[in-house]
């Protein structure tokens, strides 16, 4: 049973696959912009919590 498990992909990866895969159709300064963005989300989070 646990063995099962570890074979398949845990669900946070195959995000991040399909998120990569949307990404990797984007020209590079579109995910720059994204990554931006996101990096300032997560800096307010932290500095808010």
């Amino acid at each position: 049973m646990f063995h099962e498990k570890l074979k398949t992909e845990p669900e946070p990866l195959k995000e991040i696959h399909k998120i990569r895969e949307r990404l990797s159709k984007l020209p590079k300064d579109e995910i720059e912009r994204r990554l931006t963005s996101i990096r300032k989300r997560y800096k307010r989070i932290l500095v808010s919590s």
